[in-house]
């Protein structure tokens, strides 16, 4: 998470004269800047030195403030094929054919996510929380369902942002599915059988309700909210809008 001290840091170097023609700073993941530190990077961006280039990273510009986005020039950068995913594995690490075929797959049209994925440990995240939307789907094992919730929120080998995002992708599927898309693309085409079935019991509109749901939990992360707790939440809120029963 991009903090404040790191903003300020940059704030007074750009200020700086270069000894070359240019100082140029990469605030990587700028999505994670909670609001209130975004507004104050805002000063910078509003009147930036002339000799200092800002560059921002995030994965969609509406995971920014508008504010900021309203003062940066967007660059968009598409995915790479599988194919090219693949080749770039096969030159660069020594994995099977399999796993290099599952590794491109995971990355979603990212290289370097690929080379450096621990495959095993991405595919058992997502089979993870598709179990949980499967639970939630059908109002069933409620005492399982937030004790995967909880150990959910206990991992802490990838940030709450990043499960989330597994989600979305997850979700991202389940609305092509559900929504009558003749030839849908799935994001998660390993689990491409177990998305069929869930798409069979589940609707858009439910599709539509949990990404809601998970934007508020995304939200939730930079107010420093309870994973736990929204997690338990948002599966509950989810099985009783699914069946008809609410979850104690």
């Amino acid at each position: 998470m991009l903090r404040i001290g790191q903003l300020r840091a940059v704030q007074r170097a750009a200020s700086f004269q270069p000894m070359g023609r240019r100082r140029v700073f990469i605030l990587d993941g700028a999505d994670t800047m909670r609001w209130d530190v975004a507004n104050v990077f805002l000063k910078i961006l509003e009147e930036p030195p002339g000799s200092a280039t800002l560059i921002l990273t995030a994965p969609s510009p509406y995971a920014l403030l508008p504010t900021i986005v309203s003062r940066c020039l967007q660059f968009h950068f598409a995915p790479l094929p599988l194919a090219e995913v693949d080749r770039v594995l096969q030159e660069r690490t020594n994995r099977k054919p399999a796993e290099r075929k599952l590794a491109a797959q995971l990355a979603e049209g990212s290289p370097g996510l690929a080379v450096e994925m621990d495959v095993e440990h991405v595919a058992q995240q997502r089979r993870d929380a598709l179990r949980i939307l499967e639970r939630t789907a059908r109002g069933q094992g409620f005492a399982q369902l937030f004790a995967d919730t909880a150990a959910l929120a206990k991992d802490r080998e990838s940030s709450f942002e990043e499960q989330i995002k597994v989600f979305y992708g997850l979700l991202s599927d389940l609305l092509e599915l559900t929504s009558g898309v003749k030839q849908p693309e799935l994001r998660n085409v390993a689990l491409a059988k177990e998305l069929e079935a869930l798409s069979k019991i589940v609707s858009a509109e439910w599709v539509m309700r949990a990404i809601a749901g998970f934007d508020e939990l995304h939200a939730g992360a930079r107010r420093n909210l309870n994973r736990q707790l929204g997690l338990d939440a948002l599966a509950a809120s989810l099985v009783s809008e699914s069946t008809g029963v609410t979850a104690v």
